[in-house]
């Protein structure tokens, strides 16, 4: 009698094939996360970046000869008139009304490299500014050929701090991600 048997697969087969698809997974998911984590990060931290930039363009105020700016005690503005025509304006240019009609210390001078921005398509630099001593509509006027805008002091960390956390985020994921690489190697390593 010809009898040809086959080996059946053991328990351990079946145990053995599972784990390693569960490695093969793991490789996977690992490695889109460490190589897609901070790109992830990076531009969801970018877009959550717009709403304040735009918040800053949206309260940039050209002054004429008189300006109405609506302020509350304490908060500051900047006046800024573009880079080549700084020599042109100073902060004596400029005078600043209080909400009851009385003149208003300020506006004091501000160094050119306090804020800078772009109005335009052309470069701003600050020349002076002041703070509101109470809550209220200031008017505010320059006396000046140079064209100038208010604006209140941009935080360079407050305008980034929405990238720098989606980048915390992306570079978390790309650790998490390379814990299952790890895991899934090991996994593969011992079938």
């Amino acid at each position: 009698m010809n009898a040809t048997s086959t080996p059946s697969a053991g328990p351990g087969t079946r145990a053995r094939s599972g784990s390693a698809s569960r490695g093969i997974v793991l490789i996977v998911v690992g490695a889109v996360l460490f190589l897609a984590g901070p790109v992830a990060g990076v531009l969801g931290g970018s877009a959550a970046m717009v709403p304040s930039s735009l918040s800053v363009a949206g309260s940039t105020v050209e002054v004429g000869t008189t300006t109405t700016l609506t302020l509350q005690e304490g908060e500051r503005i900047v006046l800024l008139a573009p880079r080549g025509q700084l020599a042109d304006v100073s902060a004596s240019d400029c005078a600043v009304t209080a909400p009851d009609g009385t003149a208003q210390a300020g506006p004091d001078r501000e160094p050119a490299s306090t804020l800078n921005t772009m109005v335009s398509g052309e470069t701003y630099e600050s020349f002076a500014g002041f703070t509101a001593s109470a809550a209220g509509a200031y008017e505010l006027s320059c006396r000046t050929d140079v064209p100038v805008v208010a604006m209140p002091p941009v935080s360079a960390l407050g305008m980034l701090s929405p990238m720098l956390w989606g980048a915390a985020a992306g570079l978390l994921g790309s650790v998490s991600g390379l814990v299952l690489l790890v895991l899934g190697l090991v996994r593969m390593a011992r079938r």
